[in-house]
């Protein structure tokens, strides 16, 4: 979790991820070229501002799949290749 993450951000779960539920602001739609630009993709999920509490509404945010990706990759310490 980077430093200046969101306030919030450390109560979203596994299924909050699964589920397109995170609350944090999308990364997809309009938000995309930002967020692909960005050096750091998972930082820049999690610094995002919540527009909803985690687990309370659907988004399409294409980083929750990074997200839950590196939180994968960390737990199981294998490759998410």
């Amino acid at each position: 979790m980077p430093g200046n993450a969101t306030p919030g951000s450390e109560s979203i779960t596994i299924e909050d991820l699964v589920t397109l539920r995170a609350g944090l602001e999308r990364t997809s739609g309009s938000n995309y070229g930002e967020w692909i630009n960005s050096p750091k993709w998972i930082a820049d999920v999690l610094i995002r501002p919540m527009v909803a509490e985690p687990g309370e509404r659907m988004f399409y945010p294409t980083g929750s799949t990074h997200v839950l990706g590196a939180a994968l990759t960390e737990t199981t310490g294998q490759s998410f290749l």
